[in-house]
């Protein structure tokens, strides 16, 4: 997935890119970013696990940001196959 960043109303914003692993379970599917260690979620359908994820990761990375922690940078290793839009300001 990738968060995309663009500047308005003079808030920066910066675009991040993250693996999504999606694990098949027998009552459903298990979604993980292996670079952000504790953001998981889970979906009966592959579908709606990608969907939590989205959910997922903005939360977690609003919830580092708020704190002041460092935000995880990954340099995936292969071509992204899914993008997501959203808007993250930077820490001030």
């Amino acid at each position: 997935m990738t968060l995309f960043g663009k500047c308005m109303y003079g808030i920066l914003k910066q675009a991040l890119t993250y693996t999504l692993e999606i694990e098949r379970h027998d009552d459903g599917y298990l979604a993980y970013f292996p670079a952000s260690p504790g953001c998981h979620t889970w979906g009966k359908t592959c579908e709606a696990a990608v969907k939590h994820a989205e959910e997922a990761l903005i939360g977690f990375l609003e919830a580092l940001r708020m704190n002041r922690e460092d935000i995880p940078v990954e340099r995936p290793s292969a071509p992204v196959s899914l993008r997501l839009a959203v808007e993250l300001p930077n820490a001030v």
